[in-house]
C-alpha cells in the first residue's frame, strides 16, 4: 500500500500551516498535547512551527523521544538523536534543519543514520529557513 497520497495530504496540511499568520495565534501558550504543562522550545522557528500545526488543529508533541543512532566497532552506544517534533495522529517526527550550515548538516546526517538504523521510524527534514520565510 503506498503511502504517498497520505504523505501528500500531510504535505499540504504543513505547508498551509507554514504559509499562514493569523491575529492572536502568539497570544496564546503553547501545550505539549501530553500534559498542560508550558512547552519551553529550544529555538524560535521550534515555537513558530508549533503554533502553525495548532492553527490547524493538526496534535503535536515536541522532543518527546530520543533514538539511539550510532555505536562504534564493539557495539558501544556512541550518538542518539532527538527529532523536534512528533506527529502521532500521522505517526511522523519532524526535524527542522537549522539555519546554520554546520548544525544543519548535523541534522541531516543524524535524520540519515536514524533512517538507517530504524527503517520503521518515518522522519521529514524540514529547512526552517524556508520555514521562517513563510512566516
Amino acid at each position: 500500500m503506498s503511502t504517498a497520497p497520505f504523505q501528500q495530504s500531510l504535505n499540504q496540511q504543513i505547508s498551509a500551516a507554514l504559509n499562514a499568520a493569523r491575529p492572536g495565534l502568539h497570544d496564546r501558550p503553547l501545550r505539549d498535547m501530553r500534559s498542560a504543562a508550558p512547552v519551553e522550545f529550544l529555538d524560535p522557528s521550534d515555537e513558530a512551527f508549533a503554533r502553525s500545526l495548532d492553527e490547524y488543529g493538526i496534535e503535536w508533541r515536541y522532543k518527546p523521544r530520543t533514538f539511539a543512532v550510532e555505536w562504534d566497532a564493539e557495539g558501544n552506544f556512541v550518538d542518539s538523536f532527538t527529532p523536534d517534533f512528533y506527529l502521532p495522529t500521522n505517526d511522523l517526527y519532524i526535524e527542522l534543519a537549522s539555519t546554520d550550515r554546520a548544525r544543519a548538516a548535523a541534522d541531516a546526517r543524524s535524520v540519515r543514520l536514524l533512517r538507517q538504523n530504524n527503517p520503521s521510524v518515518r522522519i521529514d527534514l524540514m529547512d526552517a529557513a524556508s520555514f521562517m520565510r513563510n512566516m
